[in-house]
């Protein structure tokens, strides 16, 4: 009974002491018929501050931004061989869309032959409600 009992409060000490699985603050578009990949997806382990890298050929594409049950302070989205952002919007689930080039908070800056979008606390705030994030290479 003795070794139940122990194997059972270190099942539970081990489950208790695990991080809950960071919440998913982006997502691909349901039935999209783009063909964004999300490559890769860090988070540091107080879960303030994440990272996403994507990559979609054409590069037009959206994402859907869910922050409702995140605590982010900082978020940076890699658009991986896309040197050039014409257009970046964002369309919250009520209300006009966003000129996101233009909000407080919001950097975009080249790394190499990707850009990187950066998300600081400013522009979080007004995003947390939820929407879609629309990204423009180049108008045609």
């Amino acid at each position: 009974m003795k070794t139940h009992l122990t194997g059972f409060l270190l099942v539970l000490l081990v489950a208790c002491s695990t991080p809950a699985p960071a919440p998913a603050v982006l997502r691909k578009v349901p039935d999209s018929p783009r063909d964004l990949q999300i490559l890769q997806t860090v988070f540091s382990p107080d879960r303030t501050e994440a990272a996403y890298v994507l990559v979609e050929p054409t590069g037009i594409f959206a994402f859907d931004l869910d922050l409702s049950r995140a605590r982010l302070k900082k978020l940076g989205i890699v658009v991986r061989r896309q040197s050039r952002c014409e257009g970046l919007t964002f369309q919250p689930q009520a209300g006009p869309a966003l000129d996101l080039k233009q909000m407080p908070g919001v950097t975009l800056s080249q790394q190499g032959e990707d850009l990187l979008i950066e998300l600081s606390p400013a522009a979080l705030a007004l995003l947390k409600p939820g929407g879609r994030v629309q990204f423009i290479n180049a108008y045609r």
